[in-house]
């Protein structure tokens, strides 16, 4: 509900936010089919635990041509974000078809003051054909 909120004071409708508060591999493929006949660019933010993205939440993005930008949230950069971006970024494959993305801008974020911890926001592009972010 805070989000909604939030968008809302930021001038985003329904028609320009979607939140959905479901586990990723649940429920993305399926609202992503929802928009495969529109011509509409697609951002998308997730925010996973610190076992990563779920292999099928990985794919579901790489083959969804219309996810131009993804931002992720990661409170394991070190980690689960590595291996990730190494799904995300990598050549396409038969597990992970299309086309891949790039990383385009970091941001640590320092939520535990005190403590080793750190979160990572990292913005991803998709590649275009011709190499450049699409």
């Amino acid at each position: 509900d805070d989000a909604k909120k939030n968008a809302a004071l930021n001038g985003f409708d329904e028609s320009k936010a979607l939140f959905i508060a479901s586990r990723a591999e649940s429920v993305l493929a399926q609202e992503l089919g929802k928009y495969k006949d529109e011509d509409i660019p697609i951002v998308a933010l997730v925010d996973p635990p610190r076992e990563g993205l779920h292999a099928d939440v990985v794919r579901a993005i790489r083959v969804n041509d219309k996810i131009k930008r993804l931002v992720y949230i990661s409170c394991n950069p070190s980690g689960t974000l590595v291996r990730d971006a190494a799904l995300l970024c990598g050549p396409p494959t038969k597990k992970y078809p299309k086309t891949p993305f790039q990383p385009t801008h970091n941001q640590p974020v320092d939520m535990f003051p005190l403590t080793s911890h750190c979160e990572m926001v990292m913005t991803f592009d998709r590649i275009a054909l011709d190499g450049n972010k699409e």
